[in-house]
């Protein structure tokens, strides 16, 4: 499962392979260390860069990936310290793209 956790500068502080993969390649060291507007497309940064916020609520989003026509469902949580400080946000992708297949697929069949 793709995870990965942004600063409060929205910059990676990890990211597992299966993030990476989507993101990069498929290796983690190449997102570490760099902006979600270096790694991601603008649409997608842009909204992850708006929400990675202190009083932003948890969400949840379908986006299309950057490794092509692949749909993930992207989950975000705030991430807070010990002391209730905030970190960054916990960013969780679930490949959904043959789910919205079967969907689309039969809502065609049910509307010949």
């Amino acid at each position: 499962m793709p995870l990965g956790i942004l600063g409060a500068r929205s910059v990676w502080t990890y990211a597992n392979p299966a993030i990476a993969g989507v993101l990069s390649g498929g290796d983690p060291a190449l997102l570490v260390g760099k902006s979600c507007h270096e790694t991601m497309p603008p649409t997608d940064a842009g909204f992850v860069a708006r929400t990675n916020t202190p009083d932003a609520a948890d969400i949840e989003r379908i986006e299309v990936s950057v490794a092509g026509n692949r749909v993930h469902r992207l989950s975000s949580c705030r991430v807070l310290d010990t002391d209730g400080n905030y970190m960054g946000r916990l960013i969780i992708g679930v490949d959904v793209t043959d789910s919205m297949e079967v969907i689309r697929t039969l809502r065609l069949a049910s509307s010949i």
